[in-house]
Parts: C-alpha cells; structure tokens; sequence
C-alpha cells in the first residue's frame, strides 16, 4: 500500500515538473512562485480531466469477480438475501454475461418472497436454458 501510494506521488510530482518545465519555456519573466502556481493548476486540470474521462470505470479482473461471486453464493446459503441480490446487482454492471450471477441474484429474490417475484422472472429470463 505503501509503496502505491509512492508511486502515485512520484507520478505527480513527474507530471508537475513536466508542466512546470512548459511553463517556464513560454513565461520566462514570471517568478518561479506564479509559474509553479500556474503548473499547479494545469496538473489540477490534467487530474480532473483524467477522472473525468474514466469516471463509473474500475479496474477489476477476473479474479476479483470471482471472489465476488463465492462471496453472493455465502450470503444466500447464510440467509442474507438482501446482501446477495446487492452483491450480485454490483458484480453484473462489470461482467454482464456472467449467468451464474444471475442465477444467484434470481434464487435470492425467490427467497426474498413474493414482492421480488418480477425481479426473479426478469434474472431467469437472462439465463440460457
């Protein structure tokens, strides 16, 4: 963890350095002050056009999904179908075709009794006889 966090600042100081090499090219008769402030912001810009540009994106692998899934399998078998059905809804948005899923979150809402009656047709519907 510690060593990632490193990493990151070590990326940001390269970035704003980068920026601030720039700057210093195109206004020589600022101060070095103004010029780090301005580089400060474009690294700022930089940063919140790149979560911007990759916002509702995450980094998973096939791995994590898996865990993922064994954890919503754990869940219904321990009568926590509110959780399973949550756990297999946030998994789906990442790996949609993934029917195991669906059959997990569809025998959830069967447990969950009769008001989740459409929701376990609709997830049935999904999987491939």
């Amino acid at each position: 963890m510690l060593l990632t966090i490193l990493a990151a600042a070590a990326a940001f100081v390269q970035i704003f350095f980068g920026f601030l090499y720039y700057v210093e090219r195109l206004k020589k008769t600022w101060g070095l002050g103004r010029q780090a402030t301005v580089a400060g912001v474009l690294l700022l810009g930089f940063v919140g056009l790149c979560v911007w540009i990759t916002r509702d994106k995450i980094f998973v692998n096939k791995q994590d999904l898996l865990l993922l899934r064994e954890i919503a399998d754990d869940a219904n078998k321990k009568e926590d179908h509110d959780a399973a059905a949550r756990i297999a809804t946030w998994t789906l948005q990442y790996d949609p075709d993934d029917e195991e899923l669906y059959r997990i979150r569809a025998r959830a809402y069967k447990r969950k009794g009769p008001d989740f009656y459409q929701n376990e047709i609709r997830d049935t519907d999904c999987i491939t006889p």
